[in-house]
């Protein structure tokens, strides 16, 4: 194992917010717009359609003032991300996320040796090219490669579709739902918060 590359949505960073911001710029209650995506992903759809089905403009935080900074990140994310360069790994994020964001990562005092994003790549998770890409990045084999996520459909399933070895952490909404369903099954790897991590790729390391 070389490489530990992390997603950035309730993974890395809390994002309330984010959905905060969406909710007063498209002109409805926070929680209406909050329970709608949970309805959605419990349904296993998109969670941008909770926009249409409340009848408003999508809303793009980013668009209005959202930023990434120390702040929102879960206070677990940095110092397993410190702790793993300790540890003598390389560690990235690579995420489903718009213009803009690798851009403010890359700002941050953060021991990050990859940055990249469906953005800067023009594909997005869950599709297999987004996978191939974080390989080529990474420049290692797919098997010396964790990827840590909250999502079975965009994070686990399919990178370990391409030989990965794909972390489950059970938290955020997407997290929590899908940790339910059958699919979890399939996931060889779960945690429920990032502390518990480092013990996780010592048990992959050892075989």
């Amino acid at each position: 194992m070389k490489t530990v590359i992390f997603d950035l949505g309730e993974t890395l960073v809390e994002e309330t917010l984010q959905w905060e911001i969406a909710a007063k710029v498209a002109g409805v209650p926070f929680f209406t717009l909050a329970g709608t995506i949970g309805a959605l992903i419990a349904r296993g759809e998109p969670f941008h359609h909770a926009f249409a089905e409340l009848g408003v403009e999508r809303v793009s935080a980013v668009d209005h003032g959202y930023v990434v900074d120390t702040s929102v990140f879960y206070p677990d994310a940095i110092p397993t991300i410190r702790t793993l360069k300790d540890l003598g790994y390389r560690v990235g994020i690579i995420a489903n996320q718009p213009d803009g964001i690798a851009e403010q990562l890359a700002a941050m005092d953060l021991p990050l040796d990859v940055i990249a994003t469906s953005a800067t790549y023009g594909v997005a998770k869950p599709d297999p090219a987004f996978f191939e890409r974080v390989v080529a990045d990474c420049g290692v084999p797919a098997s010396e490669i964790a990827y840590v996520g909250d999502r079975l459909d965009n994070d686990i399933l399919p990178a370990q579709s391409i030989g990965m070895h794909a972390i489950f952490i059970r938290r955020g909404p997407w997290g929590v739902i899908q940790s339910r369903w059958p699919e979890a099954s399939q996931a060889h790897h779960r945690i429920d918060t990032l502390d518990e991590l480092p013990a996780v790729l010592e048990r992959i390391d050892a075989g």
